[in-house]
């Protein structure tokens, strides 16, 4: 599948310092969390990064899997990034009772998202207690709406209007 340049440049412009869920599959299970490290590598070909924790789950399913998924949340997802940040205690299974899409690669996507990605793992380089992972963008969405905005761990402060770029 070709993605459109216009619309991946819409999806990331819908980031903006926000809080994305990064999720994989670990064995036909579910596997998500919150990262902050994500940004574009390149728009041709359109490829993204994201910076995972060598501790996380995530990190070994995204080797073994080659694939993983992004969701950019809207600011009406506080608790979704909450959840996945595992910041609620006794949350044992993230996606217990959250409506998800699948992507192209099997990937979880968080419906209601203001932006998807799926990518499939291009390099893998380890950097100290994390391994950043370059992802070419297989697909991708937007939709409209605010990014729910990261500041001070506590994602207190909510976009106003949904951001432009021309």
């Amino acid at each position: 599948m070709t993605v459109q340049t216009q619309v991946f440049r819409g999806a990331l412009a819908k980031f903006g310092s926000g809080v994305t869920v990064v999720t994989t599959l670990a064995e036909a299970q579910d596997v998500g969390l919150t990262v902050s490290a994500f940004c574009s590598v390149s728009t041709d070909p359109p490829q993204v990064l994201v910076c995972i924790a060598n501790k996380s789950p995530a990190r070994d399913a995204m080797h073994a899997r080659g694939h993983f998924a992004v969701s950019v949340l809207s600011r009406d997802q506080l608790d979704l990034g909450a959840r996945f940040a595992g910041m609620i205690p006794g949350v044992t299974n993230r996606f217990s009772g959250v409506a998800i899409e699948r992507a192209p690669s099997g990937c979880a996507l968080i419906v209601g998202a203001i932006a998807t990605l799926d990518c499939r793992v291009e390099q893998a380089v380890a950097a100290g207690d994390h391994t950043v992972f370059v992802g070419q963008v297989m697909a991708c969405t937007t939709a409209e709406g605010s990014p729910l905005l990261y500041q001070d761990r506590a994602w207190r402060e909510l976009a106003a209007a949904p951001l432009e770029f021309t």
